[in-house]
């Protein structure tokens, strides 16, 4: 189970990492803050790296699970990681179709008076 939450806790950083890249340079969201190297260069970088190191573990999962390496759950254990991902994406797809304004505020922590009225 832990090797299960470090593989998606890995591909997390590493999708918040091309995110970034995403945000400033793709969508041209506040140009001013966007740098080559801080939010562009360093996010690549840290990405390709994080991908690597779910490579590693899934490619090494036998060695890190001793005893455990058999079970199945541990041998499911990079396509739970994967399901789950790809059902976060189509339920961000299907809000953003069909309760755009729910999905507009995905990811938001705090709300201010008037968006937690239109809910």
């Amino acid at each position: 189970m832990a090797l299960l939450g470090t593989t998606a806790i890995l591909a997390v950083q590493a999708l918040a990492a091309f995110a970034c890249i995403a945000y400033f340079h793709f969508h041209r969201n506040r140009p001013a803050d966007g740098h080559w190297f801080t939010t562009g260069l360093s996010p690549l970088i840290g990405g390709a790296g994080m991908i690597y190191v779910i490579w590693l573990l899934i490619d090494n999962r036998d060695f890190a699970a001793g005893a455990a390496a058999n079970d199945i759950v541990f041998a499911l254990s990079p396509w739970i990681v994967a399901i789950v991902g790809i059902g976060g994406v189509a339920f961000a797809l299907v809000m953003r179709k069909y309760a755009p304004s729910r999905y507009e505020i995905i990811g938001r922590v705090v709300l201010d008076v008037r968006e937690r009225n239109e809910l």
